[in-house]
């Protein structure tokens, strides 16, 4: 079943969750390699043909991934979305719709700030050349602000410490997520997991 019912996610939200939750994943590894080959890549070539294959990973997922939570949000806003237990407490409930509303922020904070972040980011010999890549392309997605100076309150530095605040926020959110899912479905015995479980009913 497409379309989700007011007992269960259909099947176009339960695939949208979990691969935007593998896209995740490669954008976190991927986020991290490229931090950590960046220093290597302004000095050595060979590092830096690999450090702009990862970026390219990086960035190209970056905006899959956005594209996929706007849709995500859209598909969630048009249909019906299925509801609670009824024993849920108004703690639970209300936990419940923040913890998933924090999620879909993040989800569009986090990719939103690495844009910014490259896009405030002029080509010098401290930083490189700065990249928008989308596959393999650079160019094709445009800077979503204008240049600013290294220096400035809205530069680099401000949307890139951004960028990694909001993803250690995400991170934690995550976490609390799917120790709360694990917990209603091994200790409370609900059935909340299963809905969105691939095949799961």
């Amino acid at each position: 079943m497409l379309q989700n019912t007011i007992t269960s996610w259909g099947s176009v939200s339960k695939s949208l969750h979990w691969v935007v939750l593998l896209l995740i994943i490669v954008e976190v590894a991927s986020g991290f390699l490229m931090s950590a080959t960046y220093g290597f890549a302004l000095k050595y070539p060979d590092v830096n043909s690999f450090h702009d294959v990862i970026a390219q990973i990086h960035h190209t997922n970056g905006f899959v991934l956005l594209l996929l939570v706007f849709f995500r949000l859209a598909w969630r806003l048009m249909g019906v979305v299925p509801q609670l237990p009824s024993g849920f407490s108004r703690f639970k409930q209300c936990s419940a719709k923040l913890t998933h509303g924090l999620l879909y922020a993040l989800l569009l904070l986090v990719p939103l700030s690495g844009w910014a972040a490259l896009s405030v980011l002029a080509d010098s010999a401290e930083y490189g050349v700065t990249h928008i890549w989308f596959f393999t392309t650079d160019g094709v997605i445009p800077p979503i602000l204008p240049i600013q100076d290294i220096n400035s309150m809205f530069g680099y530095s401000f949307f890139g410490k951004t960028h990694r605040y909001l993803l250690v926020a995400g991170g934690v959110i995550l976490v609390i997520h799917v120790f709360a899912s694990l917990w209603h479905h091994l200790v409370e015995k609900e059935q909340i997991l299963l809905r969105m479980w691939p095949g799961g009913r």
